[in-house]
């Protein structure tokens, strides 16, 4: 239980000394967790079979006893995973209740403090207070004279350009968790900082149930509105793009937050090195292209009047600006991305307008496999090539596959880093 606190942290001390970010670190938090639910069964198991054996199972409702069965029904309470992703507020609130009260339980389970047990959960007590104190007190450093301004966008998204002065720190393609107490006075969620300069820390987030949709209401009402808010973060432990030769940066639907915002961070880095190419993919529902990078991005709505059952069409590009433009793609599955009518509502303007200056269209599904061959065929072998991505899970699982599958056959090394909030 301790190991599992400890990897479940937000503030968690392992995220600085390994270098990476909380969302990665919790998957080991689930591995001890459910491994942590799986001794516990066997221990009611074993102690169960015991006391019938003995025909002592009216020891059971001993007081200390029932402490230790509303402790292991807790515990099933917290493997509520299937929550997660249809309905997060439950799944929050009941993770956090469940944990209270198997902490508590735990401890009258065996009330002894001679044998260590109440010892051991006032420790795990402690980790765990301490990650919500130190979240807590940056929250409310941040909302002091901090305020939010929303802005309506095409698809159901909504801008929000945060003017808070302390926020200067915080790196685009990093991410944040928003509080908007207007909106919920009890609940925050993660977005991706695609942007901060002088104008303020610029989120986006895609309108869904609950919370998203509360806030685009708020914006479609009054465009232009202005509430407190405030951030906890930033977190994320991005890599240096500043060392590779060659970027191939991949979003699917909402995912381009990220990575119109390591774009963002690249053009306003000071100390910027010379990137020889870059490819910019973005897999959209359907968009409309505008005005010194060349991008590709990929329609996949299947009604999208553009496309037909002759697969997949290129709009060649005759102008050059010194960027590698990725060429025609093969079919491949549908990943489901989300659906945005322009590419304003992702980025700056001045981002935008770099990232689709020229851009190349294509109607078809994405493939990864050619996709990464296709970016990988100018590339020197002693050139250092970052892969960088952010969409569903089925994008980025292929994506995975199709570099391991490429350094296999051509013995390259492909750094690749793919975010993701399902953590």
């Amino acid at each position: 239980m301790a190991l599992c606190v400890f990897l479940g942290m937000k503030n968690t001390p392992l995220g600085i000394l390994a270098s990476t970010s909380h969302t990665h670190i919790n998957r080991l938090h689930r591995i001890v967790g459910y491994t942590t639910v799986f001794l516990v069964a066997i221990h009611a198991a074993f102690y169960t079979v015991h006391f019938a054996r003995n025909g002592k199972l009216q020891s059971l409702l001993k007081v200390e006893d029932l402490a230790g069965i509303g402790a292991g029904i807790c515990m099933l309470i917290l493997l509520m995973g299937f929550f997660r992703n249809r309905h997060y507020e439950v799944f929050y609130a009941s993770h956090i209740a469940g944990f209270v009260f198997a902490l508590v339980l735990t401890a009258l389970h065996r009330p002894d403090w001679a044998k260590k047990l109440p010892v051991v959960m006032s420790f795990i007590g402690f980790l765990w207070a301490i990650d919500r104190l130190i979240r807590a007190s940056r929250f409310t450093y941040n909302l002091i004279n901090n305020q939010v301004v929303m802005y309506p966008l095409p698809g159901g998204a909504t801008r929000l350009l945060l003017r808070k002065p302390s926020s200067q720190f915080a790196r685009p393609g990093s991410h944040c968790f928003l509080w908007i107490p207007q909106v919920s006075i009890c609940q925050n969620h993660p977005f991706t900082i695609v942007s901060n300069d002088d104008e303020g820390l610029e989120l986006l987030m895609k309108r869904r149930e609950g919370f998203t949709q509360r806030v685009n209401d708020l914006a479609l009402r009054n465009p232009g509105r202005v509430a407190w808010v405030s951030i906890d973060g930033p977190y994320g432990s991005l890599p240096d793009i500043n060392i590779y030769d060659k970027l191939v940066l991949i979003a699917g639907g909402s995912g381009g937050a990220f990575t119109f915002g390591l774009m963002n961070y690249y053009f306003n880095c000071p100390k910027r090195t010379l990137v020889q190419s870059i490819d910019f993919i973005w897999a959209v529902k359907s968009t409309e292209c505008g005005s010194s990078i060349k991008v590709t991005i990929y329609i996949t709505s299947e009604e999208s009047t553009l496309c037909d059952d002759s697969g997949p069409k290129f709009i060649p590009n005759d102008t050059q600006s010194g960027l590698h433009t990725i060429s025609q793609h093969m079919v491949a599955p549908d990943y489901g991305t989300r659906e945005y009518d322009r590419p304003e509502v992702l980025g700056s303007e001045s981002t935008i307008k770099a990232i689709t200056n020229n851009a190349s269209i294509i109607y078809g599904k994405l493939c990864t496999t050619v996709l990464i061959h296709d970016a990988m065929r100018a590339v020197r072998s002693q050139d250092r090539v970052l892969v960088a991505a952010c969409g569903p899970a089925s994008l980025t699982s292929d994506l995975r596959d199709s570099v391991d599958d490429y350094e296999s056959h051509f013995g390259s090394t492909i750094d690749i880093y793919c975010e993701d909030f399902s953590s």
